[in-house]
């Protein structure tokens, strides 16, 4: 299991003869404290790689190369799996993830969002049954069959549907994905919000709790309640950027419940 640990780089728990994976684990342990997260089977068997900066892929790579390249990976049975971005043209960025079986590429999977915004892969989650990507866009161009709003507009609360009003600020896209060939099957915007516009969002980390999945993040002002709303903040001197968690179900339909440090929801 990986969490970041506000690097740069992902974090593998596993690889716990590194100095720098004990700080992670702490990390990890005191997210799963801090939000109540009761440690069963399916916490003990997801492995989770978030990225905090963008890494660039392309469906050409061997993969040693992208193994080189820093790129958050998970391992999902015999394929290896890893998310970046491509620089699809001189001013545009798209997600792009990749799989590797037996070293050779299997599969390279480029149509998340193919729009006029930037779209990029930031993290993978996988629990023992459910694949799920993270993702970062900086606003709305092209059509819903285009980008995450084509599997997006089932969810419960509207907010999580679209990225909403403006454009600039980068907010987060938690997806959950088909291992086979990384098709998405369903997804939820993530952001914050000032003045009624979207404002960033990024996730820092994924996990179980029960059956549902925990989103530890970075809340920009202000961090949101779950019905979308602005939460009413309680410490006057806490500053932006805020932590922030969300539980979703695991369909990714509807946010059960939402916490940010020095915020009320």
């Amino acid at each position: 299991m990986t969490f970041s640990n506000g690097s740069s780089n992902h974090v593998d728990l596993t690889k716990l003869h590194q100095p720098r994976s004990l700080t992670s684990l702490s990390s990890a342990n005191q997210f799963i404290k801090r939000n109540k997260i009761t440690p069963t089977l399916s916490i003990r068997r997801s492995a989770s790689s978030i990225s905090l900066n963008p890494v660039k892929l392309t469906s050409k790579m061997t993969e040693a190369q992208a193994s080189q390249s820093g790129a958050a990976r998970v391992k999902v049975g015999t394929q290896t799996l890893y998310i970046g971005t491509r620089q699809a043209t001189s001013i545009n960025q798209d997600p792009i993830v990749l799989s590797y079986e037996g070293g050779k590429l299997k599969w390279a999977n480029t149509k998340y969002e193919t729009t006029g915004a930037d779209g990029r892969g930031m993290g993978l989650f996988y629990n023992g049954t459910g694949l799920y990507g993270v993702f970062s866009i900086d606003g709305t161009q092209g059509l819903p069959t285009q980008d995450f709003r084509r599997v997006s507009a089932g969810a419960t609360q509207a907010w999580m549907r679209s990225y909403g009003a403006g454009g600039g600020a980068k907010a987060a896209v938690v997806a959950k994905l088909n291992p086979r060939n990384g098709n998405l099957q369903s997804a939820v915007y993530l952001s914050a919000i000032n003045n009624g516009k979207t404002n960033s969002f990024q996730v820092k980390g994924l996990a179980m709790n029960g059956k549902n999945l925990w989103v530890n993040a970075i809340s920009y002002f202000a961090p949101r309640k779950i019905d979308g709303t602005a939460m009413r903040q309680t410490d006057p001197t806490a500053t932006s950027p805020f932590n922030y968690s969300i539980e979703l179900t695991p369909d990714l339909k509807t946010a059960v419940k939402a916490s940010a440090t020095g915020w009320q929801a």
